[in-house]
């Protein structure tokens, strides 16, 4: 027998208008209350997106400055498309920026549209039920914040909804399988690339809902044409910037940037917070989401899922189809949320479930007034209507507070981020470049910058975020980059925080934002005389009938990338990464004096490189630099730290497919040195070898030799 079916009605769209029009005047007229009735982002990354948007609209697609090789940072291909169509019809500057922010308004009236339509679905057509739902999407702090920030977000929530509303109303198409659901499903999946795990989800429960159905296995090919879009997407930014995804996900996963055990108690923690604190609403807004914020009340009201819960009790083909939604949603959150952004911006990655869930929240209310009404003797809409003013009561919080927390970003992002704008379009030279770990100069100045983070500049994009100091240094020194920018943006607390930036800055900085923020931005003036001096050996020379075969830079990606090189070092549960160290040669040998900054890791595991050993029968000179007290980048999930070792005696031991040494100890002086170690030829491969290096040491650069003869000399 089919479930009664249910046709959506027009939703009321005045009422629905009035609100979304109080809560953007709320938040917008809060922004412009702290920031001298300027439009600016809550969060600079808007600055980015806005600058790919302008070289769409400006003729050079994905090149973030013109000239420069493509790259795709702004990982949101549809919105940045979107805001490219506005720049190019006039909305400039700080102009493009306010379009954004009021596209974002635009696109919460319409999600609260959406969801309103799936209210009427999903509790069989009751009015007070879907405006209740629309009410507490529209009246959410975290989902107001985001459809104000400006960014893609907004746009995800709009076509998540759509998808969702679509996707159960497929339910009311018996006999005929509905397709409803594929053209917000395309457009979602490009507009992130998240998205793939959900729409490939949601396919595979098109094919097994059809087989309930008939006890036959059928695929439409319509189904799974958003799996199709997934694909090509990254396929074609492959083909036109030669990355799928510049700002590379494995390089961002947790565990490569806090080691396997780190990874699984961050992700056990947040998965933990999340079910407790928002899911079900008994954490403190104190208390910390993740590696974000915290702000857990505000998300929703108490016992959120225990009334989606109570709503998927109730049996319909509509609320049937939620649940395999909301475990497709799942799937996908899981798949994403295991990177360093996670719970970044209110938990960003999670949002697009929140209003499916609050409209099941609203059909809960209205169930758990059904079971009650019996055993209290009170109308159901008596109990209902009570249970509602509850809920909007905290959403009415939710959504005071976040409109506070919306106005404390926008100020942030003014008193910082533009202050340092304005400094360098009023006092510095139009032809001045800068490197930068802090912010997103060129839209809003016209400058380029080298981004050391590598979101967007071409060649930084391998750039392990926990080695971002040790990586950027050596990618600085290669010979194909070119003469070092005259100035360094960053925190202030970023380049205190570690002696090593010494190898990069020189005296005190030019500018430095007042914000009375824990941490300034400032602009401080380069060095150049360090940078490359590590890409060659200082101390050691090798006979004449020796020639150079290879050489491996240790923290720098392209180098370790092209030698297909991998490591661990670790001391149980603690991880160690590699950071800059500075030091001088010290004794009277040569170069005695040579101050270096390189690159480099403390080992106490294993490296493995593959090594060119292009002469047959030779042995193998492998010349390590080397220092007695090196540095570390030291993880571990109660904290991080730059941690200082000393390892006097260095043992190693060198091994391949064919044998291996036995261990070598060498005393080290202090200061920097270069030690050389002799690989039997009979351990070495033709023309290469996967050479592994284990051991108690520090390795910052390798050089490889062999008789050119093929002929040693001891």
């Amino acid at each position: 027998m089919s479930d009664p079916v249910h046709t959506p009605e027009r939703p009321p769209l005045l009422p629905i208008a009035l609100l979304c029009l109080g809560v953007s005047a709320l938040y917008v007229l809060s922004m412009l209350w702290v920031t001298d009735s300027h439009f600016v982002p809550q969060v600079s990354d808007l600055y980015l997106i806005a600058q790919y948007a302008k070289g769409f609209a400006d003729g050079h697609p994905f090149e973030y400055n013109p000239g420069e090789a493509p790259t795709t940072g702004a990982t949101s291909l549809l919105h940045t498309l979107f805001l490219a169509v506005a720049h190019f019809v006039g909305f400039r500057g700080e102009g493009l920026i306010a379009f954004a922010i009021f596209s974002g308004a635009c696109f919460a009236f319409l999600t609260a549209v959406q969801v309103h339509r799936a209210g009427r679905v999903l509790s069989g057509g009751s009015a007070p039920v879907a405006m209740l739902g629309a009410a507490l999407v529209i009246l959410n702090g975290p989902l107001a914040w985001s459809f104000h920030y400006g960014a893609d977000i907004a746009l995800v929530l709009f076509l998540s909804s759509w998808l969702f509303r679509a996707w159960i109303e497929g339910a009311t198409h018996e006999g005929n399988p509905s397709t409803n659901f594929v053209l917000p499903a395309c457009l979602l999946a490009l507009t992130r690339p998240e998205a793939s795990a959900l729409v490939v989800a949601l396919g595979v429960s098109s094919v097994w809902e059809e087989r309930r159905r008939t006890s036959k296995w059928k695929v439409r090919v319509s189904w799974f044409v958003p799996t199709l879009v997934a694909i090509l997407v990254p396929l074609a930014l492959r083909l036109l910037t030669g990355s799928a995804a510049n700002t590379s996900f494995s390089r961002k996963l947790l565990s490569a940037n806090w080691g396997a055990f780190g990874a699984a108690v961050f992700s056990v923690e947040y998965w933990t917070d999340i079910l407790r604190g928002v899911l079900l609403g008994f954490y403190p807004a104190s208390q910390r989401l993740g590696l974000g914020g915290g702000n857990a009340p505000y998300f929703a009201a108490p016992f959120l899922i225990v009334f989606v819960f109570l709503a998927l009790l109730r049996s319909s083909s509509p609320m049937r189809r939620a649940g395999n939604f909301l475990v497709a949603a799942l799937i996908t959150a899981v798949l994403v949320t295991p990177t360093v952004t996670l719970g970044a911006h209110s938990n960003r990655y999670l949002l697009f479930a929140l209003p499916p869930l609050l409209i099941l929240f609203a059909v809960g209310l209205e169930q758990a007034a059904v079971w009650m009404e019996g055993g209290l003797m009170v109308p159901r809409n008596v109990i209902f209507r009570r249970l509602s003013i509850f809920a909007l009561v905290f959403a009415g919080l939710s959504v005071a507070r976040f409109a506070l927390i919306y106005a404390d970003s926008a100020g942030s992002v003014y008193r910082r981020d533009e202050a340092v704008f304005e400094f360098i379009r009023s006092r510095l030279p139009e032809s001045a470049t800068f490197l930068n770990n802090g912010t997103s100069i060129e839209y809003r100045t016209g400058r380029r910058s080298v981004n050391l983070s590598g979101v967007v500049t071409p060649d930084f994009a391998n750039i392990l975020p926990v080695e971002t100091e040790a990586a950027a240094f050596e990618l600085l020194s290669r010979p194909s980059f070119g003469p070092l920018p005259p100035f360094l943006i960053a925190p202030d607390s970023y380049i205190a925080g570690s002696p090593a930036w010494k190898a990069l800055v020189t005296g005190p900085p030019i500018f430095v934002t007042s914000s009375l923020e824990s941490s300034e931005l400032a602009i401080y003036p380069t060095r150049s005389d360090l940078v490359g001096r590590q890409r060659r050996l200082v101390r050691l020379e090798l006979p004449p009938d020796f020639s150079r075969v290879d050489s491996l830079n240790v923290a720098d990606p392209i180098d370790e990338e092209s030698h297909g090189y991998t490591w661990r070092s670790a001391v149980g549960t603690r991880v160690l990464f590699a950071t800059l160290k500075v030091d001088k040669y010290l004794g009277e040998g040569r170069g005695a004096g040579v101050e270096l900054a390189d690159g480099g890791r403390i080992i106490l595991g294993f490296e493995e490189m593959e090594v060119a050993t292009p002469v047959p029968d030779a042995d193998l000179w492998c010349v390590v630099r080397t220092n007695p007290e090196p540095s570390a980048r030291l993880r571990h999930p109660e904290g991080e730290r730059r941690l200082d070792m000393t390892i006097s005696e260095s043992g190693v031991r060198f091994t391949t497919r064919l044998g291996g040494t036995e261990w070598i100890r060498t005393r080290l002086p202090s200061g920097w040195s270069e030690v050389a170690y002799r690989i039997p030829a009979a351990l070495l491969s033709r023309t290469r070898t996967r050479l592994r290096v284990e051991g108690r040491y520090a390795s910052y650069w390798y050089e490889f030799y062999q008789a050119k003869n093929g002929v040693d000399r001891d």
